[in-house]
């Protein structure tokens, strides 16, 4: 039985180079973005949407983020930061006219 090519390698390449248990896959550094939360795990908390945070990273309404690749990130003491000032900036309702 012959063996095609595989596309995107080169012919004759070493096996060796294709083994993956050289590369760190463990992920992020989590002692480096100990203070740091995900946009996925920000959402989870407050109960909210991904895309909720999306819009309001658009609007400039939401927490301030970074983002690093395809991976958004929040300071946490920002999060709280955010939080309070919303919580102070609450109006309540007038009554109005009825």
């Amino acid at each position: 039985m012959t063996q095609l090519p595989a596309f995107g390698r080169k012919q004759g390449m070493d096996q060796q180079m294709l083994d993956t248990q050289d590369i760190d896959q463990s992920g992020p550094d989590m002692d480096l973005l100990e203070d740091w939360i995900s946009r996925h795990d920000l959402a989870i908390s407050l109960g909210i949407s991904e895309d909720t945070l999306w819009r309001w990273d658009a609007k400039r309404t939401g927490p301030h983020s970074i983002k690093l690749g395809r991976k958004v990130y929040y300071r946490r003491s920002a999060v709280r930061s955010w939080l309070e000032a919303r919580e102070h900036a609450r109006k309540i309702p007038s009554r109005g006219r009825r």
